[in-house]
This record gives structure tokens, C-alpha cells and sequence, in this order.
């Protein structure tokens, strides 16, 4: 069973990096499709948790609302909703906003002083910055599509605390 499962993950995983692309040949379309499917069932899972399932259903009514000129690209959607799902369960929920760039942001403020700010536009790379009491930052690190990258995992923990809503590896 986990590695029929390790398998599914590596599956989705590639499906969120391709997904979209144009196949050449039948057998690649049908595939596309059969993990199109996968994904679907996994998402109407009684797996996926409630905050996840609250969440990913706030990015789709977020995004319904959007004009189309700040309307986030097909693959930003997709990215986003990896991230969410890469969410602990019972742990604080981010605020989800879409950018005036179209990038769809997720944001968590403990208080005044702590905060982190992800955003997520499509390209593979999360935009992110922090403030945690005096200290401040920001950078970009690479999403692949289950995991944070281990130093945006990192602040997560030191900005949020228990509130930091990321599964480790």
C-alpha cells in the first residue's frame, strides 16, 4: 500500500508539472486525462482534510470573482492548490488573496510583528517574505509540488510558531 501511494504522489506530482501541456500522441493525451481523474478523486477524497477542502474551495471562489485582467494563469491555480494542500491539518489557515499581477497570495499573521506572505504565480518559484519581531527578509525558492522548499519550511516555523501550517517531509 505506501508504495502504491508513493507511486499516486509521483504521479500528481508530475501531473501538476505537465498538466496542460499539449501531447503529441494519443497515449499521452489519455494519460494526461487518467491524472486529470486522479487528482479529482483525490481532491473529493474523505482523506483531504476539512481546513484543506475549506481552503481549496475559497481559491476557487476567489478566483470566480476575479476580473479577467487579474484572473491567475491556469498553472498558478494548480500550483497554488499544491501548496494548500501541502497544508497541516488543525494548524491556523492562510489568508488567501489574489495580486494586482495576478499572483494568488497566502498569507498567515500571527500579530504585529509576525507574518509570512507566500506568493504563488505559476512559474515553479515561490515569492516569500517574513517579519519575525526585528528580523525581516524575502527571496524565492522552487515548489515542486508537495513539499516547501526546507528553508521557507524553516521560517514558517520560526514566524508562526504552531500556527506554522506546513507538513515536514
Amino acid at each position: 500500500m505506501p508504495a502504491t501511494l508513493s507511486r499516486l504522489g509521483s504521479a500528481l506530482t508530475l501531473y501538476s508539472l505537465v498538466a496542460g501541456a499539449q501531447g503529441v500522441s494519443p497515449e499521452a493525451a489519455a494519460i494526461d486525462k487518467d491524472l486529470a481523474n486522479v487528482a479529482a478523486d483525490r481532491d473529493q477524497s474523505v482523506s483531504l482534510s476539512r481546513p484543506s477542502a475549506r481552503l481549496l474551495s475559497q481559491l476557487t471562489e476567489l478566483v470566480a470573482l476575479t476580473t479577467a485582467e487579474h484572473r491567475p494563469s491556469e498553472l498558478a491555480i494548480r500550483e497554488a492548490e499544491f501548496l494548500l494542500r501541502s497544508l497541516t491539518p488543525g494548524l491556523s489557515e492562510p489568508e488567501i488573496t489574489i495580486e494586482d499581477d495576478a499572483a494568488i497570495a497566502l498569507e498567515w499573521l500571527s500579530s504585529r510583528t509576525r507574518m509570512l506572505s507566500v506568493s504563488v504565480n505559476g512559474s515553479g518559484r515561490l515569492a516569500y517574505a517574513w517579519l519575525n519581531g526585528s528580523e525581516s527578509g524575502h527571496a524565492v525558492a522552487r515548489f515542486v509540488g508537495n513539499y516547501l522548499p526546507p528553508v521557507l519550511r524553516e521560517i514558517a516555523w520560526e514566524v508562526a510558531g504552531a500556527d506554522a501550517a506546513f507538513r515536514p517531509e
